[in-house]
């Protein structure tokens, strides 16, 4: 049985999540099937609370220190982000050029790969925005890469969500160096 819920059972973090666990554990919402979760969205209603672009870079640089003591994949993978972080220190890094809408709220969504495409990430997604509005929130944004492998546009555009911003990443370069990856800032007015 699939539910819709807020909860407690709050996937392990990456990034900007640690900072939605610790100042707004209510704007974490779940999908569960048989009280496993399949899918998350967790926001921010108020960028105020939202790590700045400096505490971003300095959460990369602690993953970097970080990976002596981790597994062989997860250390070569932040030994590669090195070379972002040096990009992101000589300003070549187009990722902190993105525009964001101000004074707006913004969410992060993601779903295991066999719940994708059927309408769930939508339901999710629709909960987290009424909750959002409820709460007075009047913009919502979202970031997303977008590749040839994952063209997702298709997902935010359907729910109502409109291109705010998009920039060229450099992100993912050591993994994918043949891929163009474009870091995108979706958006939706809340009414």
């Amino acid at each position: 049985m699939l539910k819709f819920e807020a909860s407690n059972k709050i996937p392990r973090p990456l990034g900007r999540g640690v900072c939605h666990i610790n100042n707004e554990p209510e704007s974490i919402f779940v999908l569960e099937d048989n009280n496993k979760i399949v899918g998350y969205v967790f926001g921010c209603l108020d960028d105020k609370k939202s790590p700045s672009r400096k505490n971003l870079i300095q959460k990369l640089l602690y993953n970097v220190f970080k990976s002596i003591f981790m597994n062989k994949k997860e250390r070569k993978f932040w030994k590669t982000k090195l070379s972002f972080i040096l990009r992101l220190f000589l300003g070549k890094a187009e990722e902190l050029k993105l525009k964001e809408p101000k004074n707006a709220g913004h969410l992060h969504i993601n779903l295991l790969p066999k719940y994708r495409g059927k309408g769930m990430g939508s339901k999710l997604l629709k909960a987290f925005l009424k909750y959002a509005k409820a709460n007075n929130v009047k913009i919502i944004h979202a970031g997303s890469f977008r590749t040839r492998l994952n063209p997702n546009s298709n997902f935010w555009l359907k729910n109502g969500f409109k291109v705010y911003d998009k920039k060229d990443s450099t992100f993912w370069l050591d993994q994918y160096p043949n891929e163009k990856i474009e870091l995108i800032c979706y958006y939706k007015k809340l009414k």
